[in-house]
């Protein structure tokens, strides 16, 4: 079964069901790094949790992202130049949140 899922203006085809083969890994891995970045050209700045929420809530919950698998792909976009990432305030003005947003290029 494939998933339409449509993320702003990137409409993407999720595999949801079947094995999972290092092709199909790299796959799915590199769709999800295309959900985060359009979910942060669109929303702006976001922590990793918050980017995760948004991805869920667009799928109708058909995409549940833990911990893991949404900060691996910050990280890997981190490295690739496309994200940036910077401390911000919590709820409690404490420096405990990463805020990531989107690198725009010329």
């Amino acid at each position: 079964m494939v998933l339409p899922l449509n993320v702003g203006i990137l409409m993407l085809a999720i595999p949801t069901r079947g094995p999972v083969g290092e092709s199909k890994l790299n796959l799915l891995q590199g769709t999800l790094d295309l959900m985060v970045l359009q979910t942060l050209a669109v929303m702006g700045a976001l922590h990793g949790y918050g980017i995760a929420l948004r991805i869920e809530q667009i799928s109708g919950n058909e995409i549940l992202l833990n911990q893991g698998t949404i900060y691996a792909s910050l990280m890997r976009l981190q490295q690739r130049g496309w994200i940036s990432a910077e401390w911000g305030a919590s709820d409690n003005n404490s420096q405990s949140q990463v805020l990531f947003d989107y690198k725009k290029r010329s």
